[in-house]
Parts: C-alpha cells; sequence; structure tokens
C-alpha cells in the first residue's frame, strides 16, 4: 500500500512540470479522433469526456498513434501533458481551436484538415516543420519561428504572410490563399515555392538561387524573372499575365507549364532535359524544340503555328496542336517528321485537319484524332 501511494505521489510531482497542449474541439459527427506524439517521458491524454484518460510513454525517433471514438457530438476539451513533446499531429479531427503555448521544446506541428480560424505559435521557438494547411485561418504570425525549414499554410484565408524571419525556410506551400504580395528575399534556402492560387501582381525570385521547385499558375503576374534560378527543374507559371519568359538559364528544366498567358516567343534551345512542355493557349507563331529530344508530352494547341517539326524528338507520347493554323501541307509535314515510336496527336480545328493524309502518322505507328476533343492541361497546384 505504501508503494501504491508513492507511485501515485511521483506521477502527480512529474505532471506538475509537464508542458500543456491544449485542443478544443467541436464534432460535427461522432467518430474518431486521433492523435500522433513524439518526445521523450510520459504524456497523460485526457479525452474530454470526464472519464477517459490515457498515460503513454514517449519514444524520441517513433510516432505513437492514439485515438478514442466519440459516440455523440457534444464539444469536448481534449488535454495531453507530457514533460517533452516535440511532435504533435492532430489532422482531421475537426478542432475549432489548438493551444500549444505550453510546448515550448516542440519541432513538428501538424494540424491540417480541422477548423482552426487562429493559431498561436509564437512560444514555439524551435518549430522546424509546421502544416496548418485546409483551415480557416486568416493570420499567421511565424516571426518567432526562426527555425522553421517547412511551412505548408496553403488552403486558408491568408491575406498576408510575413517569412522574412523564417531564414532557414526550404518548403513554403502558400497556395490557395488570398495573397497580394509575397517578399521571399531573405529565404535564400527556398527550394519548393507554391504560391498558385493567391492575387500576386509581383514576384522577386532573383534571391532565391536554390528553387527547383516553382509553382506561381492563377495569380496577376505581368512578368517573371528566372534568370537567377538556375537550379530549377520544375516551373509552372500558367494563367498569368506573361507576355515574355525567359528561360534560357535554367538547364536544369524538366517540366514548364506556361500556358494561358501572353507569350509570343519562347525560346528552348538551352532546355535539353525538357520533358513536358504545357505552352498552349498563348500567341506563339512559331516553336522550335529540335534541341528539346527528351520532349515525351507537348502542349501547343491555341496558338498561330503554321509549321511544326517532331524529327529530333524520338520520346514523344503525346502532341497536342489542335487550333492553330497548320496547313493541309503543314500537317502532312508533321506527320512524316514523327520519330518516335508510336502516339497520339491531336489535330483538330486546324486549315488543314479535314484535307491531310493521317495515313502518314499512322503508318509511323501514330494515332490522330482530328475531331473535337475535350481535353485541357491543368494538373495540380
Amino acid at each position: 500500500m505504501i508503494k501504491f501511494i508513492f507511485f501515485l505521489l511521483a506521477v502527480f510531482v512529474s505532471i506538475d512540470s509537464y508542458s500543456v497542449t491544449q485542443m478544443i474541439m467541436k464534432s460535427s459527427k461522432s467518430g474518431i479522433v486521433s492523435i500522433g506524439l513524439r518526445g521523450s517521458g510520459m504524456a497523460i491524454i485526457d479525452w474530454g469526456n470526464g472519464t477517459t484518460s490515457e498515460t503513454v510513454t514517449l519514444s524520441s525517433s517513433d510516432i505513437s498513434m492514439h485515438s478514442h471514438a466519440y459516440s455523440d457530438t457534444n464539444s469536448r476539451t481534449i488535454t495531453i501533458n507530457g514533460d517533452s513533446i516535440t511532435y504533435l499531429g492532430c489532422s482531421h479531427n475537426q478542432l475549432t481551436a489548438l493551444d500549444v503555448s505550453d510546448n515550448p521544446m516542440l519541432t513538428e506541428l501538424l494540424c491540417s484538415n480541422n477548423r482552426l480560424m487562429e493559431l498561436d505559435i509564437s512560444k514555439n521557438v524551435a518549430l522546424t516543420i509546421l502544416r496548418c494547411f485546409s483551415n480557416q485561418l486568416k493570420n499567421l504570425d511565424v516571426n518567432s519561428n526562426t527555425s522553421l525549414a517547412v511551412l505548408r499554410c496553403h488552403s486558408n484565408q491568408l491575406t498576408d504572410l510575413n517569412v522574412s524571419k523564417n531564414t532557414e525556410l526550404k518548403i513554403l506551400w502558400c497556395h490557395s490563399n488570398q495573397l497580394t504580395s509575397l517578399d521571399i528575399s531573405k529565404n535564400s534556402a527556398l527550394t519548393d515555392l507554391w504560391a498558385c492560387l493567391n492575387q500576386l501582381t509581383n514576384l522577386d525570385v532573383s534571391h532565391n538561387a536554390a528553387l527547383t521547385d516553382l509553382r506561381v499558375r492563377v495569380n496577376k503576374l505581368k512578368k517573371l524573372d528566372v534568370t537567377q534560378n538556375t537550379a530549377l527543374t520544375y516551373l509552372w507559371c500558367y494563367s498569368n499575365q506573361l507576355t515574355s519568359l525567359d528561360v534560357s538559364n535554367n538547364l536544369a528544366l524538366i517540366e514548364l507549364v506556361c500556358f494561358n498567358n501572353q507569350l509570343t516567343e519562347l525560346d528552348l534551345r538551352n532546355n535539353t532535359l525538357l520533358t513536358t512542355l504545357s505552352c498552349h493557349l498563348n500567341n506563339l507563331i512559331s516553336l522550335d524544340v529540335s534541341n528539346n529530344t527528351a520532349l515525351r508530352m507537348l502542349y501547343i494547341n491555341n496558338n498561330q503555328l503554321t509549321a511544326l517539326d517532331l524529327s529530333l524528338n524520338t520520346a514523344l507520347i503525346l502532341v497536342h496542336c489542335h487550333y492553330n493554323q497548320l496547313s493541309t501541307d503543314a500537317l502532312n509535314v508533321l506527320f512524316g517528321s514523327l520519330s518516335s515510336a508510336s502516339g497520339a496527336l491531336l489535330i483538330y480545328n486546324n486549315p488543314g485537319t479535314n484535307s491531310c493524309d493521317t495515313s502518314i502518322a499512322n503508318n509511323n505507328n501514330w494515332r490522330v484524332n482530328s475531331a473535337s476533343y475535350p481535353y485541357i492541361y491543368t494538373g495540380l497546384p
């Protein structure tokens, strides 16, 4: 009996020194709530129903998952007490509030796909990874989180995002917000920037030489200078207002998606590693892809092309060149230039569509579609 009392006393004394993470969840339906933890020492999870709590031993290397099933839709407060919690995963739990202010040792916080309208991480100065996407956040202050390497705050309602203090940042996904500006001049370590589906009118990436993946589709950009981003492998800048695009210095470029702009020319002579090119819905009158021998997919439809030579593109499997100005002779020459083993070619709504000889392409094991085909390449952010 004496030993048992001593054990309880030791537990309560230890709890007094624990940091506290408090989460308030208002469920719209009954179901299972799951929480992931990593750290050291012990943690006690109070599931908020007045009776159920769970004591766990944390690991510093492995994430332990803990869940509880609720049969009602009542609002409840879930409290976690632990002396050293470094990782908290609480995504997909319909949380409406989350308090992590008493967890200074927290390095990773995953709270995406909830209903959070605010998130205070000013006390979590050790954070290196924050994933708070798909919530209802209107503000996010990361000025105190100078160790952040990964910030995924997309699909919220942010109108402003200051990352000038986050000089260690490597991955920033802030797409699907309401940003009108974004200053990344201090983020020289940045490798991945997804800022699509905002309202950006200007974006300076000249200080981000480490960028390999830049996606800024569906904004209001009138210019985009990527001449300093020589490490770029993916560039998605479609559905903006670009009148020019210089990719001559982007020798590592694998995928270029720049459709639905106002481009009149595109010089790809130096982009010999390019495998996917989507430059449709522009104002191109010519396109030279003779140096792009690694090309597999080419979307050049809805331009003003009068000729297209694919004789050196032996890796091609798909070409969209409908809605151009290709005559009968130009199409027949195009068919004869097809040099890859097989592929598919869309040619409808060209002047020569109805009078060209598709058998030339068929003899090269290419399928030709001369009828309207409802396909638009959009991809993901």
